[in-house]
């Protein structure tokens, strides 16, 4: 079966454009899917959509490039009604065909707020599959955020080196702070209260607190004189 919908050429460019003015470029490298139901076609992106009326007969999603559906917004065919079609793997738009994917009607859509932020993405990555992530097409918008977060927690790492803090701490307490499994404890003290700032700059986009920071900080000093300096032969 071959799946299709005819659209009013004015409705779609409306819609399209003001996507593409909307559209960030985070958004723009995902997917976007595009869905029937109530006589409507629905394009959707991370944290924004559109819907247009239509009629015809679609399937369930259909997952084209972002980037190569919001170009249309400036180069549509000169039909109206536009028909676009789902065939042999390509989404047809008048002469056009883009490389498309189909998925089955029991998968929901990973959804993103608009604007969504480096906190937002980096908390999809934790809490949904792989498959479902793909599925959505957010897995190269995920594997940014995830490059990025590796980058901020391995600067941050850096400073805090010399009080025997590490990359595998400091990535703990990012994935605690990401589940919401952690509470500030009490203000930065005062002592390391400098370093702390300067780390706390470095990973807050990855929603980490300055005060839980500094706990990590004083846990860890306290652990290293009272454990490691006072052992004999720690040296």
């Amino acid at each position: 079966m071959i799946a299709w919908v005819l659209v009013r050429r004015t409705d779609l460019a409306r819609e399209l454009t003001r996507l593409a003015r909307l559209a960030r470029a985070p958004q723009r490298r995902a997917d976007a899917v595009l869905t029937f139901a109530d006589r409507h076609l629905t394009i959707t992106l991370p944290g924004m959509s559109a819907a247009v009326p239509a009629d015809g007969t679609w399937v369930p999603h259909v997952r084209v490039q972002g980037r190569i559906l919001l170009g249309f917004a400036r180069d549509l065919p000169d039909e109206d009604p536009l028909l676009l079609k789902v065939q042999e793997g390509h989404l047809v738009l008048g002469g056009h065909a883009i490389p498309c994917r189909t998925d089955h009607p029991e998968f929901r859509l990973v959804s993103l707020p608009q604007n969504a932020t480096l906190i937002d993405i980096l908390r999809v990555a934790a809490t949904h599959s792989a498959e479902d992530i793909a599925r959505s097409g957010l897995t190269r918008l995920v594997s940014q955020a995830q490059a990025r977060r590796r980058r901020l927690v391995a600067r941050a790492a850096t400073l805090l080196e010399r009080l025997r803090i590490t990359a595998d701490d400091l990535d703990q307490l990012v994935e605690e702070c990401l589940h919401g499994r952690v509470q500030p404890p009490r203000q930065p003290r005062e002592r390391y209260a400098g370093l702390v700032a300067r780390v706390a700059s470095i990973l807050q986009p990855l929603g980490v607190p300055p005060e839980v920071l500094d706990e990590l900080v004083r846990v860890r000093v306290r652990t290293y004189w009272t454990g490691e300096r006072r052992s004999p032969g720690a040296r």
